[in-house]
């Protein structure tokens, strides 16, 4: 590439990472020419190597370099000076054939106090999936195919660790149900013609979630606040484990304004009420990611709400 015609690299992390637009399936996007890449449960992160150092941003660019130290090793050793990576922290392991995306070690790791970070970031690997900059040459511009292609080149024959290049398969529906299998939590459409659209969402790349529902009883409530001042803020909910004791699964919202005001006209008249939970899978914790209110299952025993 010809410098004297490319643009000089960013030289700040703020507003630079490109964002996804959520669809419900391959074929909604219509896109003939993309590839579909397994959607990562962990931190996003950009990486800057510089001289004789490597920053790292998250996509709001709030530092936190020198929190995975053997990763930024390996970066400085992969790519040069003026290199802009984005890519994802993550903590993946593999158990009885399913990946397990383990969020909250990712969460230690950046946002713990410095001796539990130090101890979670081991079991941390940066999965790369885009170049924004390379050599202090600014590629946002090239198509996604380039871009990737460069990144093979660089992963090809070096023996990396923690650092890891992302998978890609063809864009199919059964592709994207196939890493929700494995246990991703969805898939990353991406189109293959698009140039790197920094803070925009959509611009050629798409998300799909893997969403899940159970049935669960309502425990309690957490109070509303701002505009939602004088009522319930959050439904508490639970199962029962395999002693029939009701425990605590997590807290959800989500519910429209009717069913929120007609929770508040009387809370204790719906404690014990059977409701559906929409959430993004299970954390080893055994916690929900992103539980959501998603209907009223007055079908339903609360005795029969059992953790499975």
């Amino acid at each position: 590439m010809d410098a004297t015609l490319t643009p000089l690299a960013p030289t700040s992390a703020e507003g630079l990472a490109q964002n996804a637009k959520a669809i419900k399936s391959v074929t909604e996007a219509g896109i003939a020419n993309a590839v579909l890449e397994p959607k990562l449960d962990g931190w996003r992160l950009l990486a800057h190597i510089q001289t004789g150092r490597v920053d790292v941003y998250s996509r709001t660019a709030k530092s936190y370099s020198g929190r995975l130290p053997a990763i930024e090793k390996e970066l400085a050793a992969l790519f040069p000076a003026g290199t802009w990576v984005d890519g994802e922290a993550v903590a993946i392991r593999v158990e009885n054939g399913l990946v397990i995306n383990d969020w909250g070690q990712a969460q230690s790791a950046l946002s713990s106090t410095a001796g539990k970070a130090e101890a979670a970031a081991d079991a941390i690997t940066f999965m790369a999936f885009d170049l924004i900059a390379y050599d202090d040459i600014d590629i946002r511009s090239l198509p996604f195919s380039t871009r990737r292609a460069a990144l093979e080149r660089i992963f090809n024959g070096e023996a990396t660790e923690r650092v890891q290049l992302n998978a890609q398969v063809e864009p199919t529906d059964n592709n994207h149900e196939a890493f929700i299998a494995q246990g991703f939590e969805g898939s990353m459409l991406k189109n293959l013609n698009a140039p790197y659209a920094s803070g925009k969402r959509g611009a050629g790349w798409f998300k799909l979630k893997a969403t899940t529902t159970i049935d669960t009883v309502i425990m309690g409530y957490k109070e509303g606040k701002d505009g939602f001042a004088g009522m319930i803020g959050a439904i508490i909910f639970g199962q029962h484990d395999k002693n029939g004791t009701l425990v605590e699964r997590g807290s959800c919202s989500g519910m429209d304004m009717r069913t929120r005001k007609l929770i508040s006209k009387d809370t204790t008249k719906h404690l014990g009420r059977v409701i559906e939970v929409a959430h993004m899978g299970e954390m080893p914790s055994g916690g929900l990611r992103h539980p959501q209110f998603k209907r009223w299952r007055d079908d339903k025993l609360a005795a029969d709400c059992g953790i499975h």
